[in-house]
């Protein structure tokens, strides 16, 4: 029987290996597995939905007692929410070309003002890449989700996206394309060193706070995610 009268709302959005729907529909993936031991930990009733990006993202900006996941720990996001970190070994961003797209060619980011970047709208990238000078309708393309943005890049309309080594190859077998088709032109965040998080909106219960603080205590003196 849950130990809190309220309710948690927990969010996430389509990113594998991480977090994604598997073939029944149930949320799953490696952050999945550890924001629920967690929560188990807690005794707190949730529910979990996958939503994407930007709407899981306002959601745990506008309203009490929502938890987000796998969401990356930035200073600019610090104040914004409740954070518990890491859930997860911090993940290798890339930026991606075509494979036969030799025209393409980074040594830095900047380098990539160049051509047109895709991200998912209100994602840590678009943010990244704002922050770095890149500009709506000049060099960045925002679409709704990074599947769409794969779709886009394949189709040659954009030059780069960025993500994961796992969740790239994870989006192109879902539509039966090989991972040769596309090629790493840059580590992104070479420098960078922001956790991979969950994140309870600000305005949460103070009941809540403190039941997620206590079990992630307990969570990270049994779980080894250096690595």
């Amino acid at each position: 029987m849950p130990l809190y009268a309220t309710k948690l709302t927990v969010v996430t959005e389509d990113w594998p290996p991480y977090n994604y729907h598997d073939k029944q529909g149930n949320v799953v993936g490696a952050s999945t597995e550890n924001v629920k031991q967690v929560l188990a930990l807690s005794g707190l009733d949730y529910d979990l939905k996958l939503y994407p990006w930007a709407r899981a993202y306002d959601m745990a900006l506008s309203k009490k007692n929502v938890l987000i996941y796998t969401i990356i720990k930035t200073p600019s996001r610090e104040p914004l929410f409740h954070w518990f970190c890491p859930i997860h070994a911090q993940v290798k961003i890339y930026f991606y070309k075509l494979a036969n797209n030799e025209t393409v060619q980074l040594k830095t980011v900047a380098d990539a003002k160049k051509y047109r970047v895709g991200v998912a709208r209100g994602d840590w990238n678009e943010a990244f890449l704002k922050e770095e000078g890149f500009e709506v309708g000049v060099n960045l393309d925002i679409a709704a989700t990074d599947d769409a943005n794969l779709q886009t890049l394949l189709a040659g309309r954009i030059d780069l996206m960025l993500n994961s080594e796992h969740a790239m190859r994870g989006r192109l077998k879902k539509i039966n394309a090989s991972y040769d088709t596309v090629k790493k032109a840059l580590l992104q965040n070479v420098k960078r060193e922001d956790p991979s998080c969950m994140a309870l909106s600000l305005n949460s219960d103070p009941i809540i706070v403190e039941g997620l603080q206590k079990a992630f205590e307990q969570y990270l003196q049994v779980k080894d995610i250096a690595q």
